[in-house]
């Protein structure tokens, strides 16, 4: 094995050691002493994963209210490894589990509130857009106002709305346009 392939390794056993129920080769790496120092990190970084998707989907969060949000978030984290030295990396791939898990099936919701979350989140071009069912939208905007108590969902499954990015002062919007 070569030195890059050690240290892949290295860094799932860190990640997955005591997350999975399996058992971890990362005793091959280090010694037993040092395996609570281990952990320390293991959950420092499974907290930064949390934080990072929770940051990236708050509509989505809000929608599944936070223990839910949580339990998907684990799930995702123990299924999928984490490969990217990038944080960020890891919420690309999160809206394509969401739509996976057999708990959300009969949701009608959940895959468009996560694509706009991962779209408001990430995109920079001001040219793309992303076409979604008419009233997603201010539904998904209600869920990241903090302000708004009651939240109306209100779609028009027969029309289209696309939307975009735009900067406004620095600022992130969604501009939303007719199809």
């Amino acid at each position: 094995m070569n030195y890059r392939e050690q240290l892949k390794r290295f860094s799932n056993s860190v990640f997955s050691i005591g997350i999975n129920s399996q058992d971890t080769d990362v005793s091959k790496f280090v010694e037993d002493k040092h395996l609570a120092r281990m952990s320390v990190y293991r959950n420092n970084l499974l907290i930064g994963l949390i934080d990072r998707l929770s940051e990236d989907f708050i509509a989505v969060k809000n929608y599944l209210g936070e223990n839910n949000f949580r339990f998907f978030v684990r799930n995702y984290l123990i299924e999928r490894s984490i490969t990217s030295p990038n944080i960020s990396d890891v919420s690309k791939e999160f809206p394509d589990f969401l739509i996976s898990q057999e708990q959300l099936a009969d949701d009608k919701y959940i895959a468009d509130l996560a694509r706009i979350d991962l779209f408001y989140s990430y995109e920079h071009d001001t040219e793309k857009t992303l076409e979604l069912t008419k009233g997603i939208t201010n539904f998904w905007q209600q869920l990241v106002d903090d302000e708004v108590e009651e939240v109306e969902l209100k779609l028009d499954r027969n029309t289209k709305e696309q939307i975009r990015i735009k900067f406004v002062e620095g600022e992130r919007v969604l501009v939303i346009s007719a199809v």
